[in-house]
């Protein structure tokens, strides 16, 4: 990656990391996970299964707009496709 990338980046991220050290009153940082769909078979994990639907968009659309209302400082999605192992 190129050093200006990287230093625009990091432009871009500092203001938002400062802001969520001082403020206390939205989420620092939000991991979304719209599918629990995995075809492995982990006996200690409860968090997925190989029948649930993924989210639908408009329903993750407004849980997505609600974290924008919220000034949710950083957001992670999580977007494995478990089923190309």
């Amino acid at each position: 990656m190129r050093l200006t990338t990287r230093v625009k980046r990091l432009a871009r991220g500092v203001p938002k990391a400062l802001g969520a050290l001082f403020d206390r009153y939205h989420p620092l940082l939000v991991h979304i996970i719209p599918t629990r769909r995995c075809n492995l078979a982990c006996a200690y994990c409860n968090e997925y299964d190989s029948v649930s639907a993924p989210v639908p968009t408009d329903v993750m659309l407004r849980r997505l707009d609600h974290l924008a209302r919220l000034k949710t400082a950083f957001l992670g999605i999580r977007a494995d496709d478990y089923d190309a192992r």
